[in-house]
């Protein structure tokens, strides 16, 4: 599996801080067996992933300070929601401001309890470090392996919504990280750099589960525009070169979905 696969979907799973001996003031619950799944690799850092291509991307200013709402009427729309929120969080834990970092948290458990997590691991986790920052008893690098450890207790749970879920949050996730990379990439002007966002597999995988079963014609407005989102990413794939255009379509596709949210 190679790196440009990876990179967007690290942000439902990991921040990519080497793990050091449990000094923190957050103790995290095991995440627990890993279920397979063939298109969600062990994730790689954003961040890091971008700074080896000789990329410096403001990730805190791409991102905002805007704190999303996690719950819809549709469970597939709070799920991409809730994953969209939990990759803003994993991207700026360490740079947004402790209350930007509290609220987008918060946000997080709304979608959780809404998708009816089953268990106690991930709400209890996420509640001990809003409360490590909230007492300014986390410090920047164990806020990331904090992180790190909670978003894989998520993807790897089991929710009342349905089977459907977990697949959804990492699709919010990964659309949220591929707004990200568009970002960074035209920002920085290295377009050359842009092979990063071609992951066909990725784009098919989620098409299936944001359709669904009977390849539903009336989805609703944030989920036809994650569909065709996802469809854009899936032609971009296809092009044997990517060009700034593509990029800045690109994103202001990711950007018009996620400011739907």
């Amino acid at each position: 599996m190679t790196r440009r696969l990876l990179l967007p979907l690290c942000l439902l799973s990991c921040t990519g801080e080497e793990k050091s001996p449990a000094t923190s003031a957050v103790e995290v619950a095991p995440a627990g067996p890993v279920q397979p799944t063939a298109l969600v690799p062990p994730p790689a850092q954003v961040q890091q992933a971008l700074e080896q291509a000789g990329i410096t991307a403001d990730v805190q200013n791409i991102v905002g300070s805007r704190v999303i709402r996690a719950t819809a009427e549709s469970k597939d729309e709070t799920a991409v929601r809730t994953g969209v929120l939990l990759a803003h969080v994993v991207l700026t834990v360490r740079t947004a401001p402790r209350a930007e970092s509290q609220a987008r948290l918060a946000a997080v458990r709304a979608g959780l309890v809404s998708l009816g997590v089953i268990g106690t691991a991930p709400l209890g986790s996420l509640d001990q470090l809003r409360a490590g920052l909230a007492n300014d008893a986390v410090n920047e690098s164990d806020r990331s392996i904090a992180m790190d450890h909670l978003s894989q207790i998520i993807v790897t749970q089991t929710y009342s919504a349905g089977p459907r879920t977990v697949p959804l949050l990492q699709a919010g996730g990964w659309l949220a990280g591929t707004q990200v990379v568009a970002a960074a990439l035209l920002a920085s002007g290295k377009i050359e750099a842009a092979s990063l966002m071609k992951q066909p597999e990725v784009a098919n995988y989620f098409l299936g589960f944001v359709q669904g079963e009977g390849q539903r014609a009336d989805l609703p407005p944030v989920m036809a525009k994650v569909e065709a989102t996802l469809r854009l990413l899936q032609a971009l794939a296809e092009k044997s070169e990517i060009s700034p255009e593509d990029v800045q379509q690109t994103q202001i596709m990711t950007g018009d979905l996620l400011s739907l949210l």
